[in-house]
């Protein structure tokens, strides 16, 4: 709940919440950032997934919403209404989170927010979970009035002198001449800490939060197909039944949920809540028998439609297996750092970390499939863009297009997920493809990239696991589930 008198309020509910009455800031033009991480953090609540836990990866906040580091965010311009232009009240940061939240495609199937008594305000969770305040974040920036032009200079200390900020002899816009800071006095529930002394620092201090975890296992199998989704997974993380195979109905039989997301086709730009990695172990490949698990529930990726290179030990097409799909991180988390060295081998998923390279304009929205492709190949005329700088990329060419140990018709694919350093747990992801063929020691493998779609679960994917995805030798722990469209036996290992 936000804009609550603090010193008035004495209950526990909703009900005849006391507003602070109307103050006067300098906010108009300013900016309304929320940021929303899901549900707990180290220092309680559960069922958020990755961004439960991880958020910064620095400090004791880890779990709280953090802007670009750890959650779902939207940005808006606060606007006054009339008839001031620059001095806004409570009101105006009202109605810029309810556009916030209200009018963002992600926000608005995870929130919703409402003016409640005494032009409170109030946001609850459209989604499950044990939440605690530090997961919901909001920050006031005010707007650069350092660089106001003259005439906006005198149009602000105008309406200052009008509400009593200024007199006469005031003619700059000084700290004092800004109005009510932008503390928990002027707007409860706001959190400016680390934003400058000219934002009137303040960490945040929503008034209470609730909600529980999921207590049902919902093992379920999501594609979200072509176009834009927010996808939510079940919070039900429950440990306390050990993963194991289940061979009586396929399934894995424990507490958790294990749920499954699939890639297909050029998939668009999906927004993933709750999504849980295993942590990185050498889980045992026993198929529908004892092994090594994770201990509480965790969550699968699926790219086997487009990882789909097959070897045969034969030599024979038709007794050819589909490759195991690995993984090579070389992400690291939420503090990314440059890449080098990287081999792509035939069904891999690569993570990389994406650099912004802000005096060149190299952003990681113009980060296209051309470009990683022309990364890949090193061809004469790429420079570089970001950290791709070309050069850093192999493609194996190890395998055999006929005879024992062939790769079906030499077709070879990977996929790669690059995340961006700006916004981190946002993902764009490609497809590569090239002809693998050790025979031809004339001509190197070319690569052809496709760009696939963009994946944002809030934060960086630490500790993903092989186990992770579909069509491992460590996914096969789970064969019962579905996730594996070939026998226990029949996956081949490379390398």
């Amino acid at each position: 709940m936000f804009n609550v008198d603090m010193g008035a309020y004495s209950g526990s509910s909703l009900g005849d919440l006391p507003g602070v009455p109307l103050q006067s800031s300098l906010i108009g033009g300013g900016r309304l950032r929320v940021t929303f991480s899901g549900a707990g953090s180290e220092n309680g609540g559960g069922g958020g997934g990755v961004m439960e836990l991880y958020g910064d990866g620095i400090d004791a906040d880890n779990g709280e919403a953090d802007f670009h580091v750890n959650g779902i965010e939207s940005v808006v311009t606060i606007n006054v209404g009339g008839p001031r232009t620059y001095y806004g009240t409570q009101a105006d940061i009202n109605d810029a989170m309810l556009r916030a939240i209200n009018d963002d495609p992600v926000l608005n199937k995870l929130l919703t927010a409402y003016i409640a008594d005494n032009n409170t305000l109030v946001v609850q969770s459209l989604i499950d979970g044990s939440f605690v305040t530090e997961d919901l974040d909001i920050e006031i920036i005010r707007p650069d009035f350092a660089n106001y032009s003259a005439s906006q200079t005198s149009a602000a200390l105008v309406e200052a002198r009008a509400l009593g900020f200024a007199d006469s002899s005031v003619t700059t816009l000084t700290l004092a001449a800004l109005g009510q800071p932008l503390t928990n006095g002027f707007y409860s529930g706001v959190d400016n800490d680390g934003l400058g002394a000219v934002q009137d620092d303040e960490p945040f201090e929503n008034l209470f939060s609730s909600g529980s975890q999921g207590d049902d296992e919902t093992d379920n199998i999501i594609n979200g197909g072509n176009g834009n989704d927010v996808i939510v997974l079940s919070t039900d993380d429950d440990g306390s039944i050990a993963n194991g195979y289940y061979s009586l109905d396929g399934q894995l039989f424990d507490e958790a949920s294990n749920e499954v997301i699939v890639m297909k086709g050029l998939f668009g730009s999906d927004t993933i809540i709750n999504f849980q990695t295993a942590g990185v172990e050498d889980y045992a490949p026993e198929p529908g028998g004892p092994g090594i698990l994770p201990n509480s529930g965790f969550d699968f990726l699926d790219f086997t439609a487009y990882l789909t290179s097959k070897v045969s030990a034969t030599g024979s097409t038709a007794s050819a297996n589909t490759v195991f799909v690995t993984l090579d991180d070389y992400s690291s988390g939420t503090t990314p750092m440059d890449f080098g060295g990287v081999t792509l081998d035939v069904n891999e998923v690569v993570v990389l970390d994406f650099l912004t390279d802000v005096p060149n304009g190299e952003f990681f929205s113009g980060l296209t499939a051309a470009i990683v492709q022309s990364a890949i190949n090193n061809v004469p005329s790429f420079t570089e863009f970001g950290n791709f700088d070309g050069g850093e990329f192999a493609l194996d060419d190890s395998l055999l297009t006929t005879g024992p140990g062939l790769l079906v018709n030499g077709s070879a694919n990977a996929i790669i997920m690059v995340q961006n350093d700006l916004n981190i747990g946002e993902y764009k992801v490609f497809q590569v493809t090239w002809t693998d063929n050790s025979a031809d020691t004339l001509t190197p493998p070319v690569a052809s990239v496709t760009e696939l779609g963009k994946l944002d679960f809030g934060t960086a994917l630490v500790d993903l696991d092989e186990i992770n995805l579909v069509g491992s030798s460590e996914s096969f722990l789970f064969d019962g589930f579905g996730l594996n469209q070939f026998g226990p036996d029949s996956g081949i290992l490379l390398g």
